[in-house]
């Protein structure tokens, strides 16, 4: 009584999660797109294919420890603050020039705002989910974008709850 998923073709048994959507397909090839209770599908590079990937599929009985961690992503928090220093400094000029804010200075305020309001959301979502299956001729992973960490604590749990049912979680 295996359910095979509708989302992906292939993958057999009960889905546990879809860790990708599949506009997130082309920029993840090579990372774990699902997972269910009896397979893992991957994204793997396809040069003859019109989309450029293709889905694989292996045996959830072949891996050997799934290795979850939460990760700090240092180039967003890098980003964040240059870009917070650079309003700072944008701001700086405008305080110090003549005074007054006039029609030639639209596009330094509309700056100073986009850049508080990158600084700000670089600074703010550092964290992201990085699940790591061991397998045997390879180690596949899946890094969820540090700006969606909260809205992929599900499917990250999920993955969890499922390693730890078949006792080959490892936590780092």
């Amino acid at each position: 009584m295996h359910k095979t998923s509708q989302d992906h073709s292939g993958i057999e048994g009960e889905l546990v999660v879809n860790l990708l959507d599949k506009q997130e397909y082309p920029s993840n090839i090579g990372h774990v797109a699902a997972v269910s209770d009896r397979q893992i599908l991957v994204l793997r590079r396809d040069w003859h294919e019109l989309t450029h990937f293709r889905l694989d599929v292996l045996e959830m009985a072949d891996c050997r420890a799934i290795e979850y961690r939460e990760q700090r992503v240092w180039y967003r928090i890098l980003l964040g603050y240059a870009c917070l220093f650079a309003a700072v400094a944008l701001l700086v000029l405008l305080v110090a020039g003549d005074g007054e804010l006039s029609a030639q200075a639209a596009p330094a305020v509309i700056a100073l705002v986009a850049l508080v309001s990158f600084g700000v959301r670089f600074v703010t979502s550092t964290r992201r989910h990085v699940i790591c299956f061991d397998m045997p001729d390879e180690m596949l992973d899946w890094r969820s974008p540090a700006i969606d960490f909260k809205l992929k604590s599900e499917a990250a749990s999920a993955v969890r709850e499922q390693a730890r049912n078949r006792g080959i979680l490892r936590q780092v």
